[in-house]
């Protein structure tokens, strides 16, 4: 958490605690991998705070969308896991701060992307996403999407 609070000028930031959040989800899946949790405490898909040193998430974070879900597709467990969690964290919290353009398109992508792929691992992951996106759409979070930028505390 020391390099967010580098990043960001105020902690009570939506995004400020994005890593946390996904490592308790990762828990609430019993996903109990170490690797698991060190890449979900580094890896922020939305934010700009750049990519765990891992050439497995890096080659996710470059690939087109149709190379990307073949490769989470044949991932290991953990990874998927943790890709959806990440993800899952995001689309739960895009609406507070990355106003109604950003929260779109990443519905849009989770319904095409990430809900096929929860789909298949089931469980809570599966149930936290269909849930999720039905309160999205129920809720209408891109017509009441906000935008919080994230201030730069002037760290490196």
């Amino acid at each position: 958490m020391q390099s967010r609070s580098t990043r960001f000028a105020d902690e009570h930031h939506p995004a400020f605690l994005h890593p946390l959040r996904t490592a308790v989800l990762l828990l609430e899946a019993d996903e109990t991998d170490p690797q698991a949790h060190t890449v979900a405490l580094e890896l922020d898909t939305e934010g700009g705070g750049g990519a765990p040193d891992r050439a497995e998430v890096r080659a996710l974070l470059a690939a087109r969308a149709d190379e990307r879900l073949e490769m989470l597709v044949l991932a290991e467990p953990w990874l998927l896991h943790t890709w959806l969690a990440e993800r899952l964290d995001q689309i739960r919290h895009l609406h507070l701060w990355a106003g109604p353009d950003r929260t779109r398109t990443a519905l849009e992508r989770a319904e095409r992307e990430e809900l096929p792929l929860a789909r298949r691992v089931g469980g809570r992951l599966e149930r936290a996403w269909v849930d999720w996106l039905d309160k999205a759409h129920r809720y209408r979070l891109v017509e009441r999407s906000e935008t919080r930028p994230v201030d730069d505390a002037g760290g490196p």
